[in-house]
């Protein structure tokens, strides 16, 4: 995730409803970035659409050296990976919903960023809403 951005998200990215007017209204503005993946206690697919609660946080990140600068010079933007750890429960990455959260470590957030999903892990599904993963997951 960084933060500002300059790039257009293509058709099939998740974008937000006021992504395209923000945008517009000032490009240089940036945020100091941070990730969190969590997993839910969503076990069912069935009670997908209804929620739940946060089980556990697996990882997190605020600041990488590994990610660009942003305009001030500073290493405020995030970079988070997670290997399964299968011997340890509350590391590992078993069938259920995990949530990934983008947000500022700070206040006063103001600008834009890109943030781009990955994994290596087939059968992984990734909405915008519950309800989107809901009907993703149960065609």
């Amino acid at each position: 995730m960084y933060s500002p951005s300059d790039k257009k998200p293509g058709e099939k990215d998740f974008k937000h409803s006021v992504f395209d007017s923000g945008m517009s209204k000032d490009p240089q503005a940036y945020f100091d970035t941070f990730l969190v993946l969590e997993r839910m206690d969503i076990i069912d697919p069935t009670k997908i659409k209804g929620g739940g609660k946060v089980f556990g946080e697996l990882a997190s990140n605020d600041d990488s050296s590994e990610m660009h600068a942003n305009p001030g010079g500073q290493t405020y933007n995030s970079l988070l990976r997670h290997a399964s750890e299968p011997n340890d429960p509350l590391k590992a990455l078993v069938r259920g919903v995990y949530r990934i959260t983008f947000t500022s470590f700070r206040g006063g957030v103001t600008g834009s960023y890109i943030a781009t999903i990955g994994t290596n892990i087939p059968g992984v599904v990734v909405a915008s809403s519950l309800e989107e993963l809901h009907k993703l997951v149960n065609k």
